[in-house]
């Protein structure tokens, strides 16, 4: 089975990767520079987790700006490029709240969007958080 990938567009115009698998409430998971939906389909591990999640629910992956099937010229790459792509692939699903599992270095992200976009989360699932930089806590809701 390979991912049907569809495209959704940032604030910005930026194009972002997205694909589904299953039905049922939206999962979103969001993926960081090197695991990407390419690398994901490649992992059989991986896969067979994504397939089990999605016996219940619709699995929604998305690459980052700038990696995997997203990849283009981007020079923006703060953490609010990052939470206006996310966005993006959420509004695409129209069914809202959704969850949101963001794996470490995604965090910052997730957070930010949590803050700012409260009533389209049901559940943020941090896994293995990670949280670095100043720019990261700067904002008073965060830190």
């Amino acid at each position: 089975m390979e991912p049907q990938i569809q495209y959704v567009k940032s604030a910005d115009g930026t194009r972002i990767a997205t694909c589904s698998i299953g039905h049922g409430p939206p999962l979103v998971i969001m993926n960081n520079f090197y695991l990407t939906i390419e690398v994901i389909w490649e992992i059989p591990e991986a896969l067979k987790n994504i397939e089990r999640l999605s016996q219940k629910r619709m699995v929604v992956l998305y690459d980052a700006r700038g990696a995997g099937l997203s990849r283009q010229r981007v020079e923006d790459f703060s953490a609010e490029a990052g939470v206006a792509a996310l966005a993006a692939v959420i509004d695409s699903l129209n069914s809202t709240p959704v969850d949101v599992l963001c794996p470490g270095s995604t965090t910052a992200i997730a957070l930010r969007y949590a803050t700012q976009h409260p009533d389209k989360l049901r559940r943020l699932v941090l896994h293995s958080p990670v949280m670095r930089g100043g720019e990261m806590l700067s904002d008073e809701r965060i830190s």
